[in-house]
């Protein structure tokens, strides 16, 4: 019992494409049922239901603690967290390791350069101990050789007999390098001998 304008309207309706309307660069169908979703609005929705809340003192990036009452997303945090890793090493150019090996080769040629220099420091310096250490010992065995000398000539002209008592006075006395103890002792013996 609809009249004859009805039912030419119900028509239109069942011919005509439901209109769309464009919101935020997605286009919303708006059919006799509402709005329906898509895939990715689909997605969202159950990420949120299924997503953990916990609270924080204080707000993170990527939180939502101003709107929830002090209450971060973790969902949020964890993508931030992948965001800020570090990415991962790039392999190297021939170029690059071509200039690291460069580098590597300079490198060595300096160290084996300073160590070679080390080297002969410490061969000069060892040299040059080992001439004044040779210099001090001739040194010193000239002046050995020369008190013998002194104390040889002191003894020159005393006979055997009197050689024995001059050394034995000498080794007595623990003298037997000082020319001035040796001409004192033989000066004693040889006026003992005038006597």
């Amino acid at each position: 019992m609809s009249s004859v304008r009805q039912r030419m309207e119900r028509l239109q309706r069942e011919q005509e494409p439901p209109e769309t309307m464009v919101t935020r660069e997605r286009r919303v169908a708006l059919g006799a049922s509402g709005p329906t979703m898509s895939t990715r609005q689909r997605e969202q929705l159950a990420a949120d239901q299924s997503e953990v809340v916990t609270s924080s003192i204080q707000t993170r990036v990527g939180g939502t603690g101003a709107m929830t009452g002090n209450m971060v997303r973790v969902r949020d945090r964890v993508a931030v967290q992948e965001a800020m890793k570090p990415e991962p090493p790039r392999p190297k150019t021939p170029e690059q390791l071509a200039a690291e090996a460069g580098l590597e080769m300079h490198e060595r040629w300096a160290r084996e350069a300073r160590e070679a220099e080390q080297a002969k420091i410490a061969a000069r310096q060892k040299r040059e101990a080992e001439e004044k250490a040779a210099a001090e010992r001739k040194a010193r065995q000239a002046q050995i050789q020369f008190q013998e000398n002194a104390v040889l000539h002191e003894a020159s002209d005393l006979t055997a007999d009197e050689a024995q008592i001059f050394w034995t006075r000498l080794a007595a006395m623990d003298k037997l390098l000082d020319a001035g103890t040796a001409s004192i002792v033989a000066e004693s013996i040889r006026l003992a001998r005038k006597d």
